[in-house]
């Protein structure tokens, strides 16, 4: 079994920052696996297992320096401190067991699960909020769910990846298939990393998408 968390993407005010936590060492490159025998065919496994929640922090104020001044105070923090209005948490763990079959080992009784953590600003206005503001958080915080929900579809992706990576996997034999089994699935964590590095860049952590706070006043 073999176990990885992070943070799997922030949106932060004003100046919109990414910042993953890296708990796992970069691995080299994998060994390519013999041909298993034609009549060979890995044993079946259940699709991985996704849970998503979503985590809300209540905020307060009755305008948007007041709304960013409580994000900044009461948002979610990483690994590093800072304090962000949103990020996406995921943490992937995996389980089999190496099996001979014939020539080969393969992996049996797969297991993979994937709990992804969205953290989002929730505000209650009070009677006195603006109606222009009500409607500009609405929007704000629309598009900031949408930004978080992108990361939470690219760790979806990634532990489909891995259970599929390890049900298919073949060696000659069992000695060495739990170490290049992990190895084979932390490098599609290292890219998962990548991935969320990179659509952050290219959305300016959420700003393209209209995650941006306080509004513009035009």
């Amino acid at each position: 079994m073999k176990r990885s968390s992070g943070i799997a993407g922030r949106t932060d005010l004003h100046a919109l920052a990414f910042t993953v936590v890296l708990c796992l060492v970069a691995s080299p490159p994998p060994h390519p696996n013999p041909s298993p025998p034609s009549a060979m065919a890995a044993p079946a496994a259940a699709s991985p297992i996704i849970r998503v929640s979503e985590e809300l922090y209540d905020i307060r104020g009755s305008t948007a320096q007041e709304l960013s001044l409580e994000m900044f105070r009461l948002g979610p923090s990483g690994e590093e401190g800072r304090r962000s209005s949103g990020y996406t948490a995921w943490n992937i763990d995996w389980r089999f067991r190496p099996e001979s079959r014939g020539s080969a080992c393969m992996a049996s009784l797969v297991e993979v699960q994937a709990d992804i953590v969205i953290t989002l600003p929730r505000w209650n206005p009070p009677p006195d909020a603006p109606r222009e503001l009500r409607s500009q958080w609405d929007t704000y915080l629309a598009a900031l769910r949408a930004h978080e929900e992108g990361h939470r579809d690219l760790a979806v992706a990634a532990a489909r990846q891995v259970h599929a990576r390890i049900s298919g996997f073949l060696t000659a034999s069992c000695q060495d298939f739990e170490r290049l089994v992990n190895r084979e699935a932390n490098l599609i964590l290292d890219q998962l990393r990548a991935d969320n590095l990179r659509y952050d860049e290219e959305t300016g952590s959420g700003a393209t998408q209209g995650a941006v706070w306080p509004p513009s006043r035009g």
